[in-house]
């Protein structure tokens, strides 16, 4: 893949593009929804969760905002625009999820779905330790994550535009949410049906350790 690439902007460009259609061809999967309230109940309240990759919102980040305060982070203002319409209650913010700045200790959740695997993997590494540092001490982490070995690829009509992916593969994963700080409650590899395709994700619940006691 050619290093000159911008791949921010492409993820951009290409969800710009397809936004009602990705709305419409999402299904939530079994996957998100059971661990979404797998997270639901490990939260206090009140909660303040952060939503990485929140797209138009529909059904996660209405779910989440009906139990904490939630801020929704996407890098389309298209599916920006869907999510504030489809969920009031929440705030947004349209960025690069590698562009956010945020202080320590300022969520009880962070959640991403199917978000982070749109970063360089490179990257994935580097964002994984800021959400740990932007998790409160014993708050969770709700995050789907690649399987395979993947370095980048870009996929020149997906859903009617060009898209970018990369991942580790499961053990690599596993060593980079360990080496932050995170404890994993439940991690297993579990296949989405995409148009009758199986596509393995690992999810991953985890817990911020609690701050030591003085």
């Amino acid at each position: 893949m050619p290093s000159n690439i911008d791949i921010a902007q492409l993820v951009q460009e290409g969800y710009d593009k397809i936004a009602l259609r990705y709305l419409q061809w999402t299904t939530p999967s079994p996957a998100r929804l059971n661990y979404l309230d797998k997270l639901l109940a490990c939260l206090p309240k009140p909660a303040s969760v952060l939503e990485l990759g929140c797209g138009a919102g529909r059904p996660c980040t209405q779910i989440l905002a009906e139990h904490a305060e939630v801020t929704g982070v996407d890098i389309s203002a298209t599916q920006l625009a869907l999510a504030k319409q489809l969920v009031p209650k929440a705030h947004f913010i349209q960025a690069d999820m590698m562009s956010l700045a945020f202080p320590g200790n300022l969520y009880d959740a962070i959640v991403a779905f199917y978000s982070i695997i749109h970063l360089p993997r490179e990257k994935q590494d580097a964002l994984i330790w800021c959400i740990a540092d932007w998790l409160r001490p014993g708050g969770h982490l709700l995050v789907n994550l690649g399987t395979t070995d993947n370095p980048g690829s870009i996929d020149k009509d997906w859903l009617g535009s060009k898209m970018y992916w990369s991942s580790y593969d499961v053990q690599t994963n596993e060593r980079m949410l360990l080496r932050a700080g995170l404890e994993l409650l439940e991690a297993e590899v579990i296949e989405d049906n995409e148009d009758g395709k199986l596509v393995p994700f690992y999810w991953v619940l985890a817990k911020k350790a609690k701050a030591p006691q003085s």
